[in-house]
């Protein structure tokens, strides 16, 4: 007769004598035995590639490890007849307090985090970058200060400066208006200091997009209704969108002349302080495409179609994070937990 378990790839517990088996009919030494009345888990951790039984509401010891094997499935093997087992596949709670396993492991997964060595000065450097990289220069100052770091002195000077530094007091000024609703003065600030970024550039009709479509969104804000059809008319009409996506953005945006109380209506987000944000975010980066791409090339030559870095230090390493842990899951078989980085950050505040 041939057990569960001793099947070329295959995992288990036996009640017997307790112990465990991989590819063999001998097996180790594992847990305790088992018989009736005794309630045992079988857990499958993809994240950590081990397996680990429970037994009557406790947890056993690890019993396997790199187990990368995604196509098992769960049996039982009974030794006599009329023998009765009962399977809860979750449609009931389990005797094992999985959720509670699930949140201890997280709180360890933290402590080792706050246990890592980081230097301070690096992760100054990874928050500064963050802040210069968006233009929210107070706060880049008051972080410097407090920090006992010289901040940037000439932000606007002209001496092949950093362009993330160089455009520093244009992208704050600039991220300031569209936040507070000032979409007249964003755009002329672009036009008087960084015009290439409404015209003649790549990214120039991404800026003409975002800031016109803000536009009219702060018109319906404020209520004027006719100054927003005056200005979908003249001014959205001719909006080159160049793709379905903006096609379909664009009609949400002027669909909110519909409504009699849009900060009540389906497409209410459109009026939240979000969507500045959205907005000031994408003008800044094209701030810095505009800024980057006019330098010179390594050659010396002009370098208009070489692409600008658009991401801090502290994007990177979340996005590389992301990518490890998308990696991870997809060596498992595209099983476990997906990995959803909104997950693990901390609430903004109120």
């Amino acid at each position: 007769m041939t057990y569960c378990r001793w099947e070329s790839n295959s995992y288990g517990y036996h009640g017997d004598d307790g112990r465990k088996f991989y590819n063999s009919d001998k097996g180790e030494e594992y847990g305790p035995k088992f018989g009736t009345g005794d309630t045992i888990g079988a857990c499958l951790h993809f994240g950590s590639q081990e397996i680990f039984y429970t037994k009557n509401g406790t947890k056993l010891k690890t019993a396997f490890r790199n187990v990368t094997q995604t196509s098992l499935y769960p049996t039982v093997g009974l030794h006599s007849k009329n023998e009765v087992v009962q399977i809860n596949f979750g449609q009931s709670p389990f005797k094992y307090d999985l959720e509670s396993f699930l949140i201890e492991e997280q709180d360890q997964r933290q402590a080792a985090v706050q246990r890592m060595q980081v230097a301070a000065g690096d992760a100054h450097q990874v928050v500064r970058s963050y802040l210069l990289h968006y233009g929210y220069g107070a706060t880049l100052a008051a972080f410097d200060a407090a920090a006992g770091v010289e901040g940037i002195a000439h932000p606007m000077s002209n001496g092949g400066e950093d362009p993330v530094a160089a455009t520093l007091a244009t992208r704050q000024a600039v991220r300031q208006a569209i936040m507070s609703g000032q979409l007249t003065t964003a755009t002329e600030l672009l036009q008087q200091q960084c015009p290439a970024a409404v015209l003649g550039h790549t990214c120039s009709d991404e800026v003409q997009y975002q800031l016109s479509c803000q536009h009219y969104i702060e018109l319906i804000r404020e209520g004027c209704i006719n100054d927003a059809m005056q200005f979908a008319q003249s001014v959205l009409a001719g909006l080159k969108t160049r793709a379905t996506q903006r096609d379909m953005q664009l009609k949400d945006v002027v669909a909110l002349i519909a409504y009699e109380r849009p900060e009540e209506s389906p497409l209410a987000h459109l009026l939240h302080l979000s969507q500045r944000e959205l907005v000031a975010d994408a003008v800044n980066a094209a701030v810095l495409q505009a800024s980057g791409t006019s330098v010179g090339g390594s050659d010396g030559s002009s370098s208009n179609s070489m692409p600008f870095v658009m991401q801090s230090t502290l994007e990177v390493l979340l996005r590389q994070l992301v990518a490890a842990q998308g990696a991870l899951r997809e060596a498992n078989g595209g099983m476990g937990e997906v990995f959803v980085l909104n997950n693990h950050l901390l609430p903004r505040p109120a």
